[in-house]
């Protein structure tokens, strides 16, 4: 087992990971155990690139997760700890500053999140996680809206037909010359539309620093 460290929100549908806005402190130990991260093996490699949970503009934050054989953390913690001071378990931050040489971990190891959820647990700030709710009510608010408004337009557009739509356990009537009513249309699946619009408000929920307890 793996014990993972370093692991942000990344997502507005993810509410397990802490923010990195909710560990920042002062450690005189931070460097070195950046320094400690960096020398970490490759453990798994992912096609896209992580982003600061900061906006700082830093745009290399790794594309794989590294380990020494008893942790696991994402490629880019490293710079949290310098950039932005961020904090993390003194356990493993002992364990950093020990020496100990990194080894590789079987490549069947997965991560065990259960340590850095709960450690980061205490630490949430009230009025950041307000701001995500908050978010993420205006992600759903603004997805139901372009539903409805493109449901909308497709009626609009082809006006509906006389045969039923072919989804299972849809009842409504096809669309004009289609086999699917305006609410099942390929194009009403928005998740992925929306994908980026979601990391937005995010980032402005995240944008605040560390906020009231």
């Amino acid at each position: 087992m793996l014990r993972a460290i370093g692991y942000f929100i990344d997502s507005l549908n993810n509410d397990d990971f802490p923010a990195p806005q909710e560990l920042v402190g002062a450690d005189s130990r931070l460097a070195a155990v950046a320094d400690y991260l960096d020398r970490g093996l490759v453990h798994e490699r992912y096609r896209g690139y992580s982003w600061c949970r900061f906006s700082c503009g830093e745009q290399q934050m790794g594309s794989c997760d590294l380990t020494d054989g008893h942790w696991v953390w994402p490629e880019g913690l490293s710079h949290y700890l310098r950039v932005h001071s961020v904090r993390l378990p003194e356990e493993f931050v002992q364990h950093a500053i020990s020496g100990a040489a990194a080894v590789a971990a079987p490549e069947a190891a997965q991560p065990d999140y259960s340590f850095w959820i709960e450690w980061a647990r205490p630490q949430r700030s009230g009025s950041l996680r307000q701001r995500i709710d908050d978010a993420r009510l205006e992600d759903v608010r603004l997805t139901n809206l372009a539903r409805d408004e493109t449901i909308a337009a497709a009626l609009t557009k082809y006006g509906e037909g006389d045969s039923e739509c072919i989804q299972s356990g849809c009842s409504r009537r096809s669309l004009s010359g289609m086999v699917f009513c305006a609410h099942h249309l390929p194009e009403m699946n928005l998740n992925e539309r929306f994908r980026y619009h979601s990391i937005g408000l995010l980032f402005d929920a995240l944008q605040g620093g560390r906020g009231d307890p």
